[in-house]
């Protein structure tokens, strides 16, 4: 199970997902996200890597930008907009 953190940061309206997999093969990583949670599945010499991430925000999960650099995989998403609930009802 690789180390995991997720970050939100309010002003830029982004979610960070970091994974440490060291000695993973770059070619062999996949990501998969949806609005609430990211997959992580990748081979490092035989010694397979499996993520499945909880994400405390939804995203839009088309957005995402991946980068995988000395080890450390980074993934950041655009937040989802949150629409306002329900609509405002005129009294007359």
């Amino acid at each position: 199970e690789p180390l995991v953190d997720v970050s939100t940061d309010e002003k830029e309206g982004t979610v960070k997902v970091v994974v440490e997999m060291p000695g993973a093969d770059k070619d062999s990583i996949k990501v998969n996200a949806t609005e609430d949670h990211v997959t992580v599945t990748a081979n490092n010499s035989g010694k397979p890597y499996n993520a499945e991430i909880p994400l405390n925000v939804e995203v839009e999960p088309g957005t995402a930008d991946a980068s995988y650099t000395n080890g450390i995989l980074q993934v950041i998403f655009k937040k989802k907009e949150t629409k306002p609930k329900g609509v405002d009802v005129q009294v007359k």
